[in-house]
């Protein structure tokens, strides 16, 4: 009896236990709900019940939109999910569902996947059991990460027939021409992307209507891909007349598995338990019409309703994801059941709300700019609510400040001259910065006039009396944004202020037969700034080798000669010219690459000591021969060659003795020539006037002769001496020659112009000795 009791007691105490659990949904444990994780596989653990038999696990892909793992079964409480399956930076979605229809679902993202594979194609047409008639079948498909290219097959279901095997594409659809398909029966279509010899299957069944109905039992309900909630499902159709019976096949297309396999029912339905049903799953419906052996089959499709309130997927913005600062649309799908939704808004960065618990029936929420702040980080959660239950999920984002850019110079611009009066530096910056640091050098005398001047606005003007004419500065503007620093630099020059000599007094102090040359050289401008008050300033001072090449060069630049860039033509071989301005240095070079001077040595030029006379008259022929060329008989010129002191000119001196002497620039004086005798910078003024006015006279007044005896061909090549409007002054070929003399009694044309004719032909009229001749000639430099 006692031990009958003791039995009693414990079959008591066991029913306690097993009523008294509660039957809960699983807790996900890992990865915790909103986790970003990473590595080469995830496991999944989630906390269990003794009295939950086993349980199905499904992952989705919320940014594809696709199921992943669908409805596996496990009795353990961990599932491990292969990297295979993941991409990076994608979000999932994890349901565990007991087999009590208990179910939680938990959503991480996915970072640094060491393994990345392709994609499954993820199918867009036809929908799940969709009926055509008779009609050709389009079916697409979404673009899978890393295919090679695509696959497709079509089974015929009915007849279990291959109709298309593998047929591949790069494209991303395929028509199924309706030739290929039958009346009444089921088809599956299938596409595999490739990735190197890999395959990933998707598939999906479609049907042809057939057109004789009489003898089908057409399913009445539910309809073909009709939605319905989790509750007892009673299968209606049309009667088919004369039948023996019915059999009816219920399929789980989700989990494929056969919930009701061809059970006879000889009414015009069938009722299935809701026990049997699951949230979220396909099912496929087949009913036969079965008569003396000949069957007819009507098949129809149907999903479950989810009857679970599911927080709502976050599509945008993606965690952590950075934001420009304009307006923005945060998305999230719309959940099921639910009635209605809430939207929190706040900026973490200031602890603020931008908008808390906002009541809104659509899907999404409108970020305004004028509500953002670049640089702060932001929260936004989303509610699905229903019966009032809350279901929420919470996503971070933040607002990135605008790209930071060097400043753009606008004025003034690189390596350019600006006007000697108030400076406007202005450059376009940033948005959104702290401020900008300006900085201006004087690169010429290496004073720092401005250093670091913060200022809130892009633009500066510097006043006049902070510059100096002539002077080269550089300005640097840096853009402040917290710790980050860029900046710009560009170098300008100012423009030298302008030396108006009018007054006597200015030059008092030079002799009174230079003032006049020293008058005739200021209003034409024939010198530059720096020697021209230099000349002024000292007149009884010595004239220099240097400061006499800085003479010539501003006279051969002056008679639109070419401008000689001293560093592309000639690098400096002479060592003493280093205590020199750079102005000296470079008209020094610019004469020595144009043959207007040479060292006194391979490696000096003497640029400090006085210059002769003989050496002037030396340098003024070579500066003749630079802009015109060799083409003066110097044996023929007449000049005074009877100077007393005649044997004291060096050698090297006589044929720009010569020269000078002829043209009127050194004539000497008493029957002296006086070579050795150094000039003035008075003297300076005189021999400037003489020459500028003799070059001015050459090039107006040479012509190009040809003597008669010459012996002239297409291959002749000479030199047109004078510099007209329309012919530049060089060297050119005759390429076609054609010579006519004219009446012996005519005089010669006054100025043998150049007249420029069509097609480069050219009319150049030329006195030869006595008569003149017309030459008609193209010519090509």
């Amino acid at each position: 009896m006692k031990k009958l009791i003791f039995i009693c007691f414990m079959v008591f105490c066991l029913s306690i236990i097993s009523f008294g659990e509660v039957l809960e949904s699983p807790d996900v444990i890992t990865p915790q709900d909103g986790e970003v994780v990473s590595g080469e596989s995830i496991e999944l653990k989630w906390s269990g019940f003794s009295s939950v038999g086993y349980y199905f696990v499904t992952l989705k892909d919320i940014d594809l939109n696709t199921i992943v793992i669908d409805q596996v079964q496990t009795t353990s409480t961990s599932y491990t999910i292969d990297s295979s399956k993941l991409v990076n930076g994608h979000r999932y979605q994890v349901m565990i569902t007991t087999n009590t229809d208990k179910t939680e679902i938990s959503y991480f993202s996915v970072i640094d996947i060491i393994v990345e594979t392709f994609n499954v194609p993820v199918m867009t047409k036809p929908y799940y059991g969709q009926s055509f008639s008779d009609e050709n079948v389009h079916v697409a498909w979404k673009s899978a990460h890393n295919a090679e290219y695509y696959l497709v097959t079509l089974v015929d279901e009915t007849t279990n027939e291959t109709i298309l095997n593998m047929k591949d594409t790069l494209s991303t659809e395929y028509l199924i021409m309706k030739d290929l398909l039958k009346s009444g029966h089921t088809y599956k279509v299938s596409v595999a992307s490739v990735n190197n010899g890999d395959t990933k299957w998707v598939d999906r069944l479609f049907v042809i209507n057939d057109d004789i109905k009489e003898n089908r039992p057409e399913i009445q309900y539910p309809d073909a891909n009709q939605t319905i909630k989790k509750e007892q499902l009673t299968v209606e159709w049309q009667a088919v007349t004369g039948r023996d019976h019915y059999l009816i096949t219920i399929i789980n297309e989700t989990t494929h598995t056969t919930i009701v396999d061809k059970e006879k029912v000889l009414e015009d339905s069938y009722i299935l338990g809701d026990m049997f049903l699951l949230p979220e799953h396909q099912y496929k419906i087949e009913v036969s019409a079965v008569k003396d052996r000949e069957t007819t089959t009507d098949i129809s499709y149907f999903r479950v309703k989810s009857t679970v309130l599911l927080k709502p997927d976050i599509i945008k913005p993606f965690l952590n994801q950075e934001l420009s600062r304009t307006r923005y649309r945060l998305d999230f799908t719309s959940s099921a059941n639910a009635e209605y939704f809430l939207v929190t808004l706040k900026d973490l960065t200031s602890n603020t709300y931008v908008v808390d618990r906002l009541k809104t029936n659509v899907s999404y929420y409108d970020f305004e700019r004028n509500d953002m702040v670049s640089g702060h980080q932001y929260k936004i959660a989303f509610a699905a609510v229903a019966g009032g239950e809350e279901k929420w999920n919470e996503s971070f984002f933040y607002i990135k400040y605008p790209d930071i850019k060097p400043p753009n110079f606008l004025t003034p611009k690189e390596n350019t001259i600006v006007p000697f009066e108030d400076l406007k530096v202005d450059w376009q910056g940033s948005d959104e910065i702290d401020h900008y640091l300006f900085t201006l050098k004087d690169i010429s005398d290496g004073t720092l006039l401005y250093d670091d001047l913060k200022l809130e606005n892009s633009v500066y003007t510097v006043p006049k009396s902070d510059l100096k004419s002539g002077h080269t500065y550089e300005v640097l503007v840096s853009t402040i944004r917290n710790a980050e620093v860029v900046w710009e630099t560009i170098k300008f020059m100012v423009a030298e202020e302008e030396v108006v000599i009018s007054k006597e007094d200015v030059l008092k102090d030079i002799s009174y037969w230079a003032k006049p040359f020293a008058r005739s050289v200021t209003e034409k401008e024939l010198l530059g700034k720096e020697i021209l008050e230099e000349l002024i300033n000292h007149p009884k001072s010595e004239l220099t080798r240097a400061e006499f090449c800085e003479i010539l060069i501003k006279l051969y630049e002056g008679f639109e000669n070419p401008v000689i860039e001293v560093d592309s033509v000639v690098s400096n071989p002479f060592t003493d010219m280093n205590h020199l301005p750079k102005r000296q240095a470079d008209v020094i070079l610019k004469a020595y690459a144009l043959g207007i001077i040479s060292g006194e040595s391979d490696t000096t030029v003497n640029p400090d000591a006085p210059i002769t006379r003989e050496q002037m008259a030396t340098m003024l022929l070579n500066t003749y021969n630079a802009m015109y060329g060799e083409l003066i008989n110097l044996n023929e010129m007449k000049w005074r060659d009877a100077f007393v002191d005649q044997e004291s000119i060096s050698g090297w001196a006589i044929q720009g003795v010569r020269f000078t002497n002829a043209m009127g620039i050194l004539r000497g004086s008493d029957d002296l020539f006086n070579p050795k005798d150094l000039a003035t910078h008075e003297m300076a003024f005189v021999l400037i006037e003489k020459s500028f006015q003799t070059l001015s006279e050459l090039k107006s007044n040479l012509t190009f002769k040809l003597d008669l005896e010459d012996q002239i061909s297409e291959k002749t090549t000479v030199q047109l001496i004078a510099l007209f409007e329309d012919i530049e002054l060089g060297y050119y070929s005759i390429t076609d020659l054609n010579i006519t003399s004219s009446n012996p009694d005519v005089a010669a044309v006054d100025g043998h112009t150049i007249i420029p004719l069509k097609n480069g032909e050219t009319i150049i009229e030329v006195e030869f000795l006595d008569r003149v001749y017309t030459i008609n000639v193209n010519i090509q430099k």
